[in-house]
């Protein structure tokens, strides 16, 4: 445990951290259990819950975490959940609850030397508050995001910052070529049932147009699209503790109410989020924005893509867990 006093104005009632390093050295791989933080001023403590990879080779390959706040009343009466004996695992879906996933599409014009190895951010501006500038890192799909021509996706997971009002994006101008053409930003977030498109079609570079490396780019209103909220369930998938239960195939789930049903959705959304997972008598926990299928949950389908080295799979069962409305308590599944 290490301790550290930090002087600050009085920020008010906190309710998220954002917590990285730099990734620099021969171990910068960091697994964070929590912060806590006491105002001496308001005697509070408040607690912020990771049990985390800061690790661009481990878990999901993020080195920046945005925690949320856990309701320092919440703890004096915590009562752990059957099978729950951490408080991650306890407060997984309210912590989820609280944040607002943005998935955000960046699009490289196709043009010649549009692409960029250079350091891009974003920064969102919302009409409640902002997100401060964020690192797009870790793309979902492609590891070398950014090229000529790519559309590279990146989730991330904010506070609610409201109906966006504009964004800024731009880059730090390291590298040979740095300079980069955009062509767009689409950002989806699907809590929210919203999403927007903001047009760039420029350069960002120190020699190219005025010279500037950022932007500011305000959403196209004829483009904005409005679909139904999703709604946070925590899945929690128990593998049988039997020989040859593990599987290295890619699980997916689908809920089914009392009259629809949710589209097939993948458990893990890449490979770093899939190590590890599924193992002989292992309990993995997800929270994943699906469609509203109503009330109750009627049954379910539960299935793998058959890939991989050894992929038959025993699997013992699942629970699902989805917060009452006005997130006074849940019901399990």
């Amino acid at each position: 445990v290490d301790t550290f006093k930090v002087k600050a104005i009085e920020l008010g009632e906190l309710f998220k951290i954002r917590i990285w390093h730099d990734n620099k050295g021969i171990a910068a791989a960091w697994y964070l259990e929590k912060v806590e933080i006491y105002n001496p001023v308001t005697d509070k403590m408040y607690l912020f819950n990771c049990q985390n990879w800061l690790s661009k080779n481990d878990g999901d390959g993020k080195i920046m975490r945005e925690l949320p706040a856990i309701d320092p009343s919440q703890l004096k009466r915590v009562k752990f959940r059957p099978g729950v004996n951490n408080l991650k695992d306890q407060f997984l879906l309210e912590s989820e609850a609280i944040t607002t996933t943005y998935n955000v599409t960046v699009v490289t014009s196709d043009k010649r030397n549009a692409g960029t190895d250079a350091n891009v951010f974003i920064q969102l501006f919302g009409d409640k508050s902002d997100s401060g500038r964020i690192p797009l890192e870790t793309a979902k799909v492609k590891k070398d995001p950014f090229e000529r021509g790519n559309k590279d996706i990146f989730e991330i997971k904010e506070a609610d910052v409201g109906d966006l009002r504009k964004i800024k994006i731009g880059h730090d101008g390291r590298g040979a070529g740095s300079g980069w053409h955009l062509k767009e930003v689409i950002i989806d977030a699907p809590k929210l049932g919203k999403r927007w498109k903001f047009l760039c079609g420029r350069w960002l570079d120190k020699s190219e147009e005025d010279g500037k490396t950022e932007v500011e780019l305000y959403p196209n209103d004829v483009a904005y699209e409005e679909y139904n909220p999703m709604v946070p369930f925590e899945i929690s998938v128990y593998t049988s503790d039997k020989s040859g239960a593990s599987t290295s195939a890619n699980p997916y789930l689908v809920l089914y109410g009392t009259d629809i049903h949710t589209p097939k959705v993948d458990l893990c959304k890449n490979k770093a989020e899939r190590s590890g997972k599924f193992k002989k008598g292992a309990c993995d926990k997800f929270v994943l924005e699906m469609d509203d299928i109503g009330r109750e949950i009627t049954k379910i389908r539960i299935g793998h893509d058959n890939k991989g080295s050894d992929p038959s799979w025993h699997l013992d069962r699942v629970e699902i867990r989805r917060l009452k409305e006005g997130r006074k308590g849940s019901k399990i599944y």
